[in-house]
């Protein structure tokens, strides 16, 4: 089981701030931090996308990549097919164990259709298709999807945090999803009394409602190792410089938390 860093984890240094600093943290930058703090893979998301990158800068990418010891994986958005197969070749030329997929659809039939020939491809390239539990398709409903394509070289990418959107409880996603997990994205959260009614937000892992040792325990029964990337929701603070301050620390936090948990998982 490999721990790493999904982009997301990094989402305002990398993204910047509204009406504050710009974006400046690059593809080369999140590796190296990944690399400084002893991680094993980077997951570049849709918010630092690998296809956008010229060949050339893919090319040092790749060489960083070998340098530091840490593995490349790749993820995307939408079920355009023809982008997705792009995405599965650019996975294996990257040496990618699995292309994360978010949906961005709620038509089951549109999804299944769309995903054939890219599960074809996935299987020539030898790269899993990892679809993530995100706020278009609820739980039942993607356990459904993956029983009825039932295809070997398709999985999940389990989200800690995301079922919370449609006021599932976490728990529950791992437990119908748990079977089909090849990687997970590790981010705690906690649900706060606003001024009416309630918020959920973001916690470094171990800070709030999650109990990480749980889902590690569950997604590796049978032997499974699936990667771990961490991720994090996290408000930002009146001044950019706090804020990335902010999210540097949280990420640091949740990485000596997260190997306390798969030490004991």
């Amino acid at each position: 089981m490999r721990l790493g860093l999904s982009s997301f984890i990094y989402r305002y240094a990398i993204r910047g701030l509204p009406g504050g600093t710009a974006a400046s943290f690059t593809a080369l930058d999140l590796l190296g931090r990944a690399g400084a703090l002893g991680l094993e893979a980077v997951q570049f998301c849709e918010n630092l996308p690998l296809a956008t990158l010229a060949r050339a800068e893919r090319e040092l990418l790749f060489q960083a990549s070998h340098r530091l010891g840490v593995a490349i994986e790749v993820g995307t958005r939408g079920i355009d097919v023809d982008a997705l197969l792009a995405y599965v070749d650019l996975a294996a030329m990257a040496g990618s164990r699995a292309l994360r997929l978010v949906l961005d659809s709620t038509d089951l039939d549109a999804i299944r259709e769309a995903l054939r020939p890219v599960l074809n491809r996935c299987r020539e390239r030898q790269v899993m298709l990892a679809i993530e539990n995100h706020f278009d398709v609820r739980t039942a409903a993607l356990a459904e999807l993956v029983r009825r394509l039932d295809d070997a070289w398709l999985g999940i990418c389990l989200d800690t945090a995301n079922s919370t959107g449609h006021l599932e409880d976490p728990m529950a996603t791992l437990a119908a999803l748990a079977p089909y997990v090849v990687q997970v994205h590790l981010k705690d959260y906690t649900v706060e009394k606003a001024p009416i009614a309630y918020r959920i937000t973001g916690r470094p892992l171990g800070k709030g409602r999650l109990d990480p040792g749980a889902v590690l325990r569950a997604v590796t029964a049978g032997g499974r190792a699936p990667d771990v990337f961490l991720e994090q929701w996290m408000d930002p603070d009146e001044r950019p410089e706090a804020t990335l301050a902010k999210e540097q620390d949280w990420v640091e936090a949740s990485v000596r938390a997260a190997h306390g948990y798969l030490s004991a998982a």
